[in-house]
């Protein structure tokens, strides 16, 4: 009965290897496992799919067997199966397809900044290649990429960096779905340390921006008009230092005009990011050109900066006239400058947040203030500096009280009289 059950086996794909051909019983293949655990090899079972090679795998047991067969059939059926010469390809090489590819367009289909692929690049070589480069696609786990972002996050990686890294572990699995290597990307549903809530970057006062600029130009001794300037522009515009390092004196129109009226602007088209100790000049972090106002104020002194320069010249450089590296301005001029003033915490971005906070006060519109900052879209605006708006709830309420007061008194001399007769 035994031997007629395993010829019928053979047959289905399952073939019970503990006998040789001839059936001498004393012939067995192969041995059994540790403490008399069934031989891991004992069934052998075979499917040949349409169009390609045979595929085989060995069993302890016929039941597993068997449902590794029916799985095989199944995932054929219903269109789910891969060959498993594409699913054992490495990550890594899946990466080294995904990368050039990428880099073109990025994941918006838009180029990306020398910045962003630096630091994708990173991110895969110090934290994704080491645990899954030399992986077969099909043998990682969406719990085994939860168990490494929490290794990650005991090894003392930032939550924030956790996550960016698991980005770029997501895009090159959901390359090896397009290509045909995977079926689900198991990166996703993956656990991952949950992000701190973000600080809220403090607002300094105009008079502290001044303040501020006046210390920077004498932070290595000499003065530095120019650079008391640029702080002054960073805190009255909004724009980022990367943005007004690249500045060119043709993006300055001190003399522009609008509806009549003088309204200097300066045009933003690029930023200079420094890249592994490169100097890289990109398109600005929105990845178009935007105009910014300027405060009249300001214009005598861009024009003391430009002055003798070419339309293509650096309005802001370094004291040997070369293109200003941010990082250098932040350790030499702004750390001293800041400490001087009593505020060694105090980082750059926040004269961003400084020119949100001034024109919330002075009543400019969300859509306005966005388009300063180059935002393209409000919301966001609205999402990173929703403090300063929520500061104002109280100048709304009493700005809108004028409309209602004088429409409350019109109503009163409408009904004259028999108001008071109510």
């Amino acid at each position: 009965m035994t031997r007629k059950k395993q010829v019928a086996r053979v047959a289905e794909g399952i073939t019970d290897r503990w006998y040789k051909a001839s059936g001498d019983r004393s012939a067995r293949y192969g041995h059994t496992g540790p403490a008399g655990s069934p031989d891991p090899n004992r069934y052998l079972a075979r499917w040949k799919p349409p169009h390609a090679k045979e595929q085989s795998k060995t069993f302890a047991t016929v039941g597993d067997a068997q449902r590794w067969l029916r799985h095989q059939k199944t995932a054929h059926d219903n269109g789910e199966w891969i060959r498993p010469d594409r699913a054992n390809v490495k990550l890594a090489d899946v990466h080294a397809e995904w990368w050039p590819q990428w880099q073109v367009r990025g994941a918006s289909g838009r180029p990306l900044k020398p910045s962003t692929i630096a630091g994708y690049a990173d991110l895969w070589r110090l934290l994704v290649e080491p645990t899954f480069g030399g992986r077969p696609v099909s043998a990682i786990r969406t719990g085994a990429i939860s168990k490494w972002a929490s290794q990650l996050s005991a090894d003392g990686v930032s939550a924030s960096r956790i996550r960016q890294a698991h980005r770029v572990l997501s895009l090159v699995l959901d390359h090896a779905v397009h290509d045909d290597r995977l079926r689900i990307n198991p990166a996703k549903g993956a656990r991952l340390p949950a992000e701190r809530a973000r600080s809220t970057r403090a607002a300094i006062t105009a008079a502290q921006v001044l303040e501020l600029a006046d210390a920077v130009a004498v932070a290595q001794g000499a003065e530095n008009p120019a650079y008391r300037t640029m702080v002054r522009l960073l805190g009255f515009t909004g724009l980022r230092l990367g943005e007004v390092s690249a500045l060119r004196v043709r993006d300055l129109d001190l003399d522009r005009l609008e509806a009549g009226a003088r309204a200097p602007a300066v045009t933003v088209r690029a930023t200079l990011s420094d890249i592994n100790g490169r100097l890289i000049e990109g398109t600005p972090k929105s990845g178009r050109t935007r105009v910014v106002p300027l405060p009249p104020d300001l214009v005598p002194e861009l024009r003391d900066v430009a002055k003798g320069r070419k339309p293509g010249d650096r309005v802001f450089t370094s004291p040997r006239g070369d293109d200003l590296r941010p990082s250098n301005f932040r350790r030499r001029y702004w750390k001293p400058a800041a400490a001087s003033i009593g505020k060694p915490d105090l980082v750059i971005h926040e004269l961003r947040h400084t020119a949100v906070s001034l024109a919330v006060e002075a009543g400019v519109s969300l859509a306005q203030i966005a388009n300063m900052v180059g935002h393209a879209d409000p919301a966001i605006t609205a999402k990173v500096y929703s403090h300063h708006f929520e500061d104002q709830l109280g100048s709304v309420g009493a700005a809108l009280n004028g409309p209602l007061s004088a429409a409350l008194s019109e109503s009163r001399r409408n009904d004259g009289p028999g108001l008071a007769a109510v």
